[in-house]
């Protein structure tokens, strides 16, 4: 790992944790690491955990907690653990590439994001939608937020609003995105009639043509097909997940690290089949007669 990777990489888990960059202790980290996965738990990894994250409460320290847990992954370069939007960008990237080819939208492109735990997610889905729609405007709603409703507007705009009754008008956007969000619901059998409402909202708020883009846990597979049939998606597909090896690579994908490395920007090398995680892709179909135009 290069040295201006791993400034980069402490300086943003001071800041998350509100501590100047030079208390970043590299050991300390490996510990912390350690007491995220509930490995050697002792009076030591409580004091660093406090130091980093247990001064915080409620909401602000779920997400700085998530947030800090994912850069220390990303700089021990540990195999991920903790789901975020860009792990999975390989394959949000397939059902854009997908789109862009019926739909390729030169402006105008809008986008959004349902649900987000840390600010860096938010990021990821932002650098990834617009490596396809370069001018994409991103969106992130979620029912509550910390530091996720600060969020640069630069980067994407963030409004406070509820999944099952999403603050937007009907035909906004042209892709609305979820990661690991059906679970918020319930399981497989007590969330069906909160997904069923989502995803009514989720087709109310797409254009024609527009795609709902789904990462979920493999279990929705013999549920989640049907139910979108039934809220009017009439093609819907599930395929299993490419996810990126490590957070360094990712990073380095999505330009959010800076690399001059080629290989760092072919992601096909860098990625794996995800074990649980399946790609959803519900699709919103064009009237008749634009897609008579298309054909």
């Amino acid at each position: 790992m290069a040295a201006s990777e791993k400034n980069i990489l402490r300086k943003r888990i001071a800041a998350v944790n509100g501590l100047p960059p030079i208390s970043v202790d590299y050991e300390e980290l490996t510990i912390l690491y350690r007491h995220f996965n509930l490995i050697g738990i002792d009076e030591k990894s409580e004091w660093v955990y406090n130091k980093y994250v247990g001064r915080h409460a409620g909401r602000a320290r779920v997400e700085k907690s998530q947030q800090t847990f994912q850069l220390v992954e990303n700089l021990l370069n540990c195999k991920p653990v903790t789901n975020s939007y860009g792990l999975f960008a390989p394959s949000y990237l397939h059902a854009l590439e997908e789109q862009a080819e019926i739909r390729p939208l030169a402006d105008g492109y809008r986008s959004l994001l349902v649900g987000a735990l840390t600010p860096d997610t938010i990021t990821e889905y932002a650098a990834t939608v617009r490596r396809v729609y370069h001018g994409a405007f991103c969106s992130v709603v979620d029912i509550e937020g910390h530091d996720t409703r600060k969020i640069s507007p630069d980067i994407a705009r963030y409004v406070g609003g509820d999944a099952l009754h999403l603050p937007f008008a009907d035909g906004s956007f042209d892709s609305l995105h979820t990661n690991i969000l059906l679970d918020q619901f319930g399981d497989v059998h007590t969330g069906r009639d909160q997904r069923n409402e989502f995803f009514s909202e989720a087709w109310r708020v797409l254009r024609p043509g527009g795609r709902l883009i789904m990462m979920e846990k493999n279990d929705y597979n013999g549920v989640v097909l049907g139910e979108l049939q039934k809220a009017g998606f009439p093609r819907v597909t599930a395929e299993q997940a490419q996810e990126f090896i490590s957070r360094r690579l990712m990073e380095r994908y999505l330009g959010i690290l800076p690399t001059n490395n080629k290989e760092d920007r072919d992601y096909k090398r860098n990625t794996d089949p995800s074990p649980e995680e399946n790609l959803i892709v519900a699709r919103k179909d064009l009237p008749p007669s634009k897609r008579a135009n298309l054909t």
